[in-house]
């Protein structure tokens, strides 16, 4: 090793940094080493990924300390960490952000230590207070507690405890406080077993024979709602803890983590950890160390769980791998967890299990063409069936509730009601006989729009193009974009005009209706605004597993991955959500939900059935959702995107920029686009246009988008010649409006 180091930084710059070694660190600082190094006038951390034999700097800085070297990056990571850079065009330093907790450099994160009491083996005296005999007769059955414990069982007073420390009648020790996640495990003290169905074990041995072989291989797990996709998982993993090997599970919701890590445990009980964004820094900092020393072999989690530091990776699963929520589209890197998980399980020679009832068409498609390993579980498990879908048509209902108004000689204003008269007989149904209900509205708050029945009028924010969401509980306007709250006036701003409405439904409206039409049932509602604390999403669903609420009804959160036997009814408020938004992708995400959440119905021993209310009846992915055929959904859609040239069919890369001035942003989009426009031998340009949703709090937004044609590999090293420059040029000619290059953008708006 020479005196250079070559160190990556936690910060948006597509370069490394050379800096000295002080000879106090050369024998133990390694590739992968976290360092604590200057950058300007601050100190930044970041990770040694190389040792050059010279630099053409001259005055080079010192590193200063050496901040982990135990718990180092791997280099799988590394090497994963370099293809991001290359396939996403996303800097180096903000990519490996991801691979450690920022903890590491805060020295206002520390491991939470505690005090632990025992006897003393020394200076046993006879005589003792009763308060220090209580101490000392705790002691004795416990053996060992931590100070707060030994005050309250002893039921004595601080002082008694520091006095017999003083004297020596006992001893301490500090220890690491574990995190709550780890204080529950002995609640599971023998691994359950799993029988398999005779279509499971088949599935189960092509996979088995394939980690065995520690080759690298993508499986497609296409499984029917409550075909036992997780007990595949589950064996899995076993199997690759037998061959000394290790497994990550991706979920796609942090709502999910909690009923799968329970899951899981149940056939782990001392193998599994958490790691996602709800828990603090200090807890991630410390699963993050207890990984690294190898005390767990299945992580589970949401997108991040994917980079963590686990060695001898044997599977990786992507659990509803079709699910938006795994691409990360808010901050850099804007990866998708499907293709990051297949690089990784390349490096460690690991298998991938992409599971789903609904696969992404790219998927699916690579599955049919020799890509992926495709496995089909076609039956539910203990013979439960697919539930009966009705289809309720909204304009007929809507008809009726005009003629009702008609009739009843009403005068004013009256909501159309968002339960049809069948899903309210269904619903009542259930409640008499005790069974579970789960409803679906896609929309938050209480109503989308706030409308001036004089002029027209709709109440939009000031910092987006976007129309503010009424919400009750706090009586006020909302902007789900920007979070601009605005109070609610009785009066028209525009007109002065008193006639104003609420249209349309969020989850607060059904809620209260729900409330109306069934006053002893018990609601509960889950979306953003219910489930913000901490373990929200674990407490509601506890309470609903447990069956001291009747009806679930929430956003598209309830849709994934429940499984409640006691669950007979689902009802779809409004299947026409995801239909409205101008997204090629639309029509997929539309069936997916909806198979999805009509899947939640059944899945125990009684017959399941789903009320889907749509204004649009006829539309091909309602048609296929209504009778499960994923088959003719995916068949009916790759059409339309082979003659428009999509994906699967080509590669999209969305530059986005954002800026405070539209003239400006627009010119910056032009200069983009009239760059790519003269280099377009393998792909299309299309734009400069603005963004659909244009504005976002205050910022300007315009997307110029390049369509790749197949075969992308041979145009990959002409795009990165092509966009690297790009961005160089962008930075320096348009410093105030920022470019976000988003590859394989997941919507397009």
């Amino acid at each position: 090793m020479g005196g250079f180091a070559n160190v990556v930084l936690r910060v948006p710059i597509h370069q490394e940094f050379t800096y000295l070694i002080p000879g106090e660190i050369k024998n133990v600082i390694s590739i992968g080493s976290i360092v604590l190094v200057p950058f300007g006038k601050r100190k930044l951390g970041g990770v040694v990924v190389g040792f050059p034999e010279s630099s053409p700097v001259q005055k080079l800085k010192e590193i200063i300390s050496v901040i982990e070297n135990k718990h180092v990056v791997l280099p799988d990571l590394l090497q994963l960490g370099k293809w991001m850079r290359d396939y996403y065009y996303s800097p180096i330093g903000e990519i490996l952000n991801s691979f450690y907790p920022s903890a590491l450099t805060d020295s206002t994160i520390k491991e939470k230590k505690e005090t632990i009491i025992s006897l003393s083996k020394n200076n046993i005296q006879s005589k003792f207070t009763a308060n220090q005999k209580s101490v000392i007769e705790c002691l004795q059955k416990k053996n060992k507690l931590n100070f707060a414990e030994l005050i309250s069982e002893a039921k004595v007073s601080r002082s008694v405890i520091l006095t017999m420390l003083k004297n020596n009648f006992l001893s301490s020790e500090e220890r690491i406080v574990e995190s709550s996640q780890f204080s529950n495990l002995n609640d599971f003290s023998q691994p359950l077993p799993v029988m398999l169905t005779e279509q499971q074990q088949n599935v189960f041995n092509s996979i088995k024979s394939s980690l065995k072989e520690n080759i690298y291989k993508t499986f497609l797990l296409h499984g029917i709602t409550g075909s036992g996709k997780t007990e595949i998982y589950i064996e899995t993993l076993r199997e690759s803890l037998a061959e000394g090997k290790r497994g990550i599970v991706l979920v796609p919701e942090i709502s999910l983590t909690p009923q799968t890590v329970k899951r899981f445990r149940k056939h782990f009980p001392t193998e599994v950890v958490v790691l996602h964004s709800r828990i603090s820094a200090r807890e991630r900092f410390e699963s993050w160390k207890m990984i690294s020393d190898g005390k767990y072999s299945i992580v589970i989690g949401p997108r991040s769980v994917l980079f963590a530091p686990l060695k001898n990776i044997g599977v990786i699963v992507v659990d509803e791998e079709h699910e938006s929520t795994y691409k990360q589209f808010d901050s850099t890197p804007r990866y998708h967890v499907r293709d990051v998980a297949i690089m990784r399980a390349k490096l460690n020679n690991a298998i991938v299990i992409l599971g789903s009832s609904t696969p992404s068409l790219e998927s699916y498609n690579n599955a049919l063409n020799g890509k992926f390993n495709l496995l089909e579980l076609h039956n539910r498990i203990d013979n439960a069936t697919l539930p009966i879908v009705h289809l309720v048509d909204l304009k007929d209902e809507y008809q009726k509730f005009k003629d009702h108004i008609k009739l009843s000689g009403i005068k004013t204003f009256q909501h159309s009601p968002s339960l049809s008269t069948l899903l309210k007989d269904k619903i009542n149904d259930r409640l008499q006989k005790k069974e579970g209900i789960i409803l679906l509205q896609n929309r938050r708050g209480f109503a989308p729009l706030l409308i001036c029945e004089e002029c027209g009028f709709t109440h939009q924010c000031k910092e987006c193009d976007v129309s503010l969401t009424y919400h009750k509980k706090q009586n006020h306007l909302r902007c789900h974009y920007c979070g601009r709250v605005e109070k609610i006036s009785d009066v028209c701003p525009k007109c002065n005009g008193s006639k104003l409405h609420l249209q349309g439904f969020g989850t607060q409206r059904v809620e209260e209706e729900l409330i109306k039409e069934f006053p002893t049932a018990k609601i509960i509602r889950m979306d953003l605004d219910t489930t913000s604390e901490r373990n929200g999403h674990n407490i509601l669903f506890e309470k609903f597993g447990n069956r001291e609420v009747d009806i679930l009804l929430g956003t598209q959160m309830v849709a994934k991955g429940l499984d409640f036997a006691h669950v007979t009814l689902v009802g779809i408020i409004s299947a026409d959500t995801q239909l409205t938004i101008p997204d090629f992708r639309s029509g997929e995400r539309t069936f997916q939900l909806l198979t999805q959440v009509a899947g939640r119905a059944g899945r125990g021993s009684i017959k399941g059935e789903v009320v889907l209310q749509t204004f649009s009846p006829t539309n091909y992915a309602i048609q296929f959702a209504l009778h499960h055929d994923f088959v003719g959904f995916y068949n009916k859609e790759i059409e339309s995107r082979q003659e428009l040239s999509y994906p699967p069919f080509s590669k999209l890369i969305l530059f986005e920029l954002k800026g405070k001035s539209n003239d400006s942003t627009q010119n910056a989009a032009t200069k983009i686009y009239n760059v790519l426009l003269n280099n377009n031998e393998a792909y299309d340009v299309l734009g400069p246009s603005p963004a659909m949703i244009a504005r976002v709090n205050n910022y300007f937004r315009w997307h110029v988008l390049l369509k790749v044609k197949k075969p992308i590999s041979e145009s990959t090293v002409k795009l990165q010649s092509l966009i690297l420059p790009i961005i160089s040029r962008h930075e320096k000619e348009f410093p105030t409006i920022k470019l976000i290059v988003d590859v394989d953008p997941i919507g397009v708006l």
